[in-house]
């Protein structure tokens, strides 16, 4: 399309196109920013299975560099305390969803950087698995092809946790009064 709408408008535009024209087929999403190895997008597709999105997740070790390391570290952390869930790699752009999810995948509010993050934490209220295969870790020239902008990108990720403990918080607020009551 003319207009850039951005990472999680792209993915939900080939999720619909998918589901539309293909339908019954799995997908596997990867970066185009040469993160991800041939062999390791085979795998994750080999991983797809109903029920569960898979993910590809990296381990950090090496020459990682540091804002990716401390950003996934961070964002790790705070998707733990807000969801629950512990995820190795929130931040993965290496992702296989089974055929079913994909009109789910189409709904989950986001058009940027925040929409994989939003998916994880809708995953569980929607019935979906969260599973990981280990893949390289590959960063080229210092992740330097990275669209990715540190402030702007980093604050559309961590709204959505915001929002979302927030309604747990609200809740347990509510139970609380009512309880005192």
């Amino acid at each position: 399309y003319a207009d850039n709408r951005g990472k999680g408008g792209a993915l939900k535009y080939g999720f619909a196109h998918i589901a539309r024209h293909y339908p019954g087929q799995d997908v596997v999403c990867a970066d185009s920013d040469g993160q991800h190895a041939v062999v390791d997008i085979l795998r994750v597709g080999r991983a797809v299975h109903p029920g569960a999105m898979v993910l590809g997740v990296r381990a950090f070790a090496g020459r990682v560099p540091a804002r990716s390391r401390i950003g996934n570290l961070i964002t790790r952390w705070a998707f733990r305390a807000a969801s629950g869930v512990d995820v190795s790699d929130t931040q993965t752009g290496l992702r296989g969803y089974p055929s079913a999810a994909l009109p789910w995948l189409c709904g989950v509010a986001g058009d940027r950087f925040e929409y994989e993050l939003n998916l994880l934490l809708r995953a569980r209220e929607a019935g979906w698995t969260i599973d990981e295969v280990p893949i390289a870790t590959i960063y080229l020239a210092g992740n330097e092809s990275s669209h990715f902008r540190p402030l702007v990108d980093s604050l559309r990720i961590y709204l959505p946790l915001l929002a979302f403990s927030a309604s747990s918080l609200v809740a347990f607020g509510v139970d609380f009064v009512t309880l005192l009551l």
